[in-house]
């Protein structure tokens, strides 16, 4: 019997919304206006009105971006609006622009974007905090883990181990601090984008281009994550972001939940080019069970086609570079698996195909906890 030792349970943190809003979203903001003053209009009959104090004075810069209808975002954090800079090229139309260095201005596009990444910032930060209470509320069955041996040590303690994942870089808003906090709050990998472009580079499902790549934010952003030990994720990234990265990292990467497009072609799955490559980069592509991305007829897919994407993703790849991602709370599942207590259908499929148990430990998290390292 095949005993599988080590159980991988982790948390996505998903933000999705990565495109621009319009325009005329903007003007409806009240953050976007800087100043609004008021008169009340003199009442016939009485002898006095009542006046608003006059509007504090504005330096002849301020008054020269009103009348082009720019946004002044002094008031925001100052890194963020410096940080603005290295996406404006690629993602905005406005400009920058500096009054002796103590007020910015943006396009109202670009400083809606802006505002709107700090949102997302704080979101994030209060779901991974959210995390930790839950797991505080239920210490006697589970804990947060960082690293193998913390999963080791839950395991052995007969207790649930949870690593924190991000799934979409737009949590990182516009300012690389960002990546550092969430490494202190425990957050092992970063799933670059989502379904749509965002800051970072392109995605591999709603996208102007999928032959384009990382921003030069984007490679920043890489190059960070790098420093810092955070794993890259390219699942839902374009093929040109895929490219980008493999340039760009020095670190093993890995594809969270990515199936193989040489038996589905689906815009979500791997080339055997690229499984070649990821292999050659140490990094490791984890088999989705997401219907659609196992079977052309997602409604005929099963545990059948999934262990053949598995056996697929092998033999190109390498037994070192595979691994299982299943996406369950994302839309996975399938016939003969639709959730963790079906998994044993699947290791059954691969020991009927010659697997043994070393190779089942590398698969189920083995291969996963090395580039983790």
């Amino acid at each position: 019997m095949i005993i599988l030792k080590y159980s991988l349970a982790i948390f996505c943190l998903l933000l999705t919304g990565c495109s621009f809003f319009s325009s005329q979203k903007e003007k409806e903001n009240p953050a976007l206006t800087e100043y609004e003053y008021t008169t009340d209009d003199m009442q016939s009959g009485e002898e006095s009105a009542t006046v608003l104090p006059p509007p504090p004075k504005r330096s002849a810069m301020a008054l020269y971006m009103d009348s082009l209808g720019l946004v002044n975002v002094t008031d925001l954090d100052s890194s963020l609006v410096v940080k603005l800079m290295y996406t404006q090229a690629d993602n905005f139309t406005g400009e920058v622009l500096y009054d002796n260095l103590t007020e910015a201005y943006l396009h109202p596009d670009a400083a809606y974007a802006l505002i709107e990444a700090q949102k997302a910032v704080e979101s994030t930060t209060r779901l991974i905090q959210s995390i930790y209470d839950e797991v505080e509320q239920y210490k006697d069955f589970c804990g947060i883990a960082l690293t193998e041996e913390d999963l080791i040590r839950l395991k052995r303690e007969g207790k649930k181990a949870f690593f924190i994942g991000i799934e979409n870089g737009y949590a990182i808003g516009k300012d690389l601090k960002n990546i550092a906090k969430y490494k202190q709050m425990g957050v092992n990998y970063i799933t670059l984008c989502h379904s749509y472009d965002n800051d970072i580079c392109h995605s591999s499902t709603h996208t102007e281009d999928a032959t384009e790549g990382l921003t030069r934010f984007g490679r920043e952003v890489v190059k960070e994550m790098n420093r810092l030990g955070i794993m890259i994720d390219v699942s839902h990234a374009s093929e040109g972001t895929f490219w980008d990265v493999i340039k760009y990292s020095t670190q093993p990467i890995i594809a969270s939940h990515s199936s193989s497009k040489a038996l589905c072609d689906h815009d979500r799955n791997l080339t055997d080019e690229q499984l070649r490559a990821l292999a050659k980069n140490g990094g490791v592509a984890q088999l989705c069970l997401l219907d659609a991305y196992i079977n052309k007829n997602p409604k005929a897919a099963s545990v059948c086609d999934a262990a053949e994407h598995l056996d697929h993703m092998i033999k190109v790849a390498g037994i070192d570079h595979v691994g299982i991602g299943t996406d369950f709370d994302g839309g996975g599942g399938l016939q003969g698996c639709n959730g963790d207590n079906d998994l044993i259908n699947l290791t059954i499929k691969m020991i009927e195909k010659g697997y043994t148990e070393e190779d089942l430990r590398k698969i189920w998290g083995g291969n996963l906890l090395r580039v983790m390292r």
